[in-house]
């Protein structure tokens, strides 16, 4: 088989609502050199059953007895080929040009990790625009904190604004400098953003004018 230039790995747990829309997002890029690798973490509704209806040759399916996110995420890593890495939570979803943007981003700028500005929506899909909503204020004073020193370390002292693993656009490098995911349930992500500009000082761009990713927020 051909080595893609992406992979784009997709944790899925009991998701059976929400997976279907995460494929969707990652087969209608506007980039399509990708493989999909979906490592499914024992779940027990019908999420096997939505991700077994695709027929594509870039997906790939695992199942594995739970072990939490961070293992199943480090599993995925583990299966990628693609000179790039690119991580989706099951209950999230790209917009079309994510991987396209993010490869240009990288490139552009020298970097070995890449994130964007997120679009949080509710389990309806709907966004969540109310300024005034908690989520919204948190993660606008991380940015106005990030804003203020012009520094992506320093702005992650005050708080991630990266907010999610579904955020993470990497070279393959990078990730073999910085390791696994660490055995933190809430956490992983927040942990592994500070080890990859440990591992790649300098190297980490944040994409603070684009809204690439829809992220979930649940009631």
């Amino acid at each position: 088989m051909k080595t893609p230039l992406i992979s784009v790995v997709i944790p899925a747990y009991n998701h059976q609502h929400f997976i279907g829309p995460a494929i969707d997002s990652v087969l209608q890029q506007t980039l399509d050199d990708f493989e999909l690798i979906i490592v499914d973490d024992g779940s027990t509704d019908d999420t096997a059953k939505v991700i077994k209806a695709y027929d594509d040759p870039r997906i790939s399916y695992t199942w594995q007895e739970n072990q939490d996110a961070f293992n199943t995420i480090n599993r995925g890593m583990g299966m990628a080929r693609g000179q790039y890495i690119s991580i989706l939570n099951s209950d999230d979803i790209y917009t079309p040009q994510r991987l396209e943007k993010c490869l240009q981003a990288i490139e552009e700028n020298d970097a070995d990790v890449v994130f964007s500005d997120v679009i949080p929506i509710d389990d309806q899909g709907s966004q969540l625009n109310d300024p005034e909503f908690g989520w919204n204020l948190w993660h606008q004073k991380n940015r106005d904190y990030y804003f203020k020193y012009a520094d992506v370390y320093t702005g992650f002292l005050h708080g991630n604004y990266m907010v999610t693993t579904s955020n993470l656009f990497m070279r393959r490098q990078a990730v073999e400098q910085t390791g696994e995911f660490s055995s933190l349930r809430y956490l992983h992500d927040y942990d592994y953003i500070f080890r990859l500009m440990l591992a790649c000082p300098g190297k980490v761009h944040y994409m603070h004018d684009a809204q690439l990713l829809y992220y979930r927020i649940h009631g």
